[in-house]
């Protein structure tokens, strides 16, 4: 009888014990994982300033031959929300590689979110915490910021502000003297991270007048909906009426679509075009030294020179070469061969000796 209610006491303890739908997971130790256990990949739980919503950014980074690349900022990887910085991942490499963006912030929140990104052609996984707002993604449709009258163009680069409501906070860079930023709201799905694609990009191809500035009426004589110094914006312009003329106008990445007074549009030529500029891509110094190849899937760690912790920070595929630097008992410190991923200054890029064959 006693035996009896000893195994129900326990029985209902372990239920109590095991992890429940919802539960946080708890943090796992990296500093404890040794060579033998390097397969083991530390995961980090959200932490407060994480919005509830279930938003997931992602997409496969593929460059086709007609391609519209555009200036992408390094991007410095922390291994857990609020620590600092381990490593960095180049801006010439986050084109080419696949992305996923998880754990997005509230918009008045801290600004990170989970980063998970695949360099090297795929061999080597990278995950860590970064400023949501280092990234550019793609809208897949055109966003409205003042409702039939002023859109972020499908295809536009996007930053991400964070989460309000169930929707996304975003804002879209213009070449305007002002305002420099367009801010809308988006559904989750309306961005990705997908290169442009001259092809289908959309641009002004007719044109018969230009502005310098947008005072955009609903009708003529009808309220302001829309200002801006633009510059010069290329624009299809209809007849005079009433002193007001229609236009529809898409430049770099923004349309509008309303009345201007007449006296605003010049339609004389400007022998100006709209061609892109170059751009010159940022690549982490490359160095050369022995090089070994990974017998396995192998655990990718960033150590801190001064204190010696080991953060897990991704993984690399096996049969995969790398540069080795040097030996240190079971670990061994490696660079990539490609240079897409490096250390911050204060720490280096460590695997288990023993998942090197070199």
């Amino acid at each position: 009888m006693h035996l009896a209610r000893v195994s129900v006491v326990l029985a209902a303890l372990a239920a109590c014990a095991r992890p429940q739908p919802g539960d946080t997971p708890a943090r796992v130790d990296v500093t404890r994982l040794g060579p033998d256990a390097s397969t083991a990949l530390a995961t980090y739980p959200s932490d407060a300033g994480v919005a509830s919503g279930s938003c997931v950014l992602e997409g496969d980074g593929e460059p086709g031959d007609d391609v519209l690349f555009h200036e992408m900022p390094d991007l410095d990887l922390a291994p857990a929300r609020g620590a600092a910085p381990l490593v960095r991942v180049w801006g010439r490499a986050r084109l080419y590689s696949p992305g996923r963006w998880s754990e997005l912030p509230d918009e008045a929140g801290d600004g990170r979110a989970r980063v998970d990104l695949r360099l090297e052609k795929r061999a080597v996984q990278v995950f860590g915490y970064a400023p949501l707002a280092m990234t550019r993604f793609h809208a897949r449709t055109d966003i409205p910021v003042v409702e039939s009258h002023v859109w972020i163009l499908e295809h536009a680069l996007v930053r991400v502000l964070g989460i309000r409501g169930k929707k996304l906070a975003i804002g879209a860079d213009v070449p305007f003297d002002a305002p420099k930023e367009l801010r809308a709201v988006a559904d989750c799905e309306a961005l990705d991270w997908e290169p442009v694609r001259a092809s289908r990009a959309k641009a002004m191809t007719k044109w018969n007048g230009h502005v310098l500035r947008v005072e955009l009426h609903d009708a003529p004589h009808g309220p302001v909906v829309f200002e801006a110094s633009t510059g010069l914006l290329f624009v299809e312009a209809g007849e005079p009426f009433d002193g007001f003329v229609h236009v529809t106008g898409a430049r770099w990445g923004v349309r509008i679509d309303g009345f201007v007074p007449a006296s605003d549009v010049d339609r004389r030529p400007t022998g100006a075009g709209d061609g892109a500029g170059h751009v010159h891509y940022r690549k982490g110094p490359v160095v050369r030294s022995r090089v070994g190849r990974t017998t396995r899937r192998a655990a990718l760690f960033a150590r801190r020179i001064d204190t010696g912790e080991r953060v897990a920070i991704g993984r690399i595929e096996p049969d995969h070469d790398v540069n080795v630097l040097r030996d240190d008992g079971p670990w061994t410190t490696v660079s990539l061969l490609e240079g897409e991923l490096t250390a911050l200054p204060g720490a280096e890029l460590v695997v288990a000796r023993a998942d090197v064959l070199f």
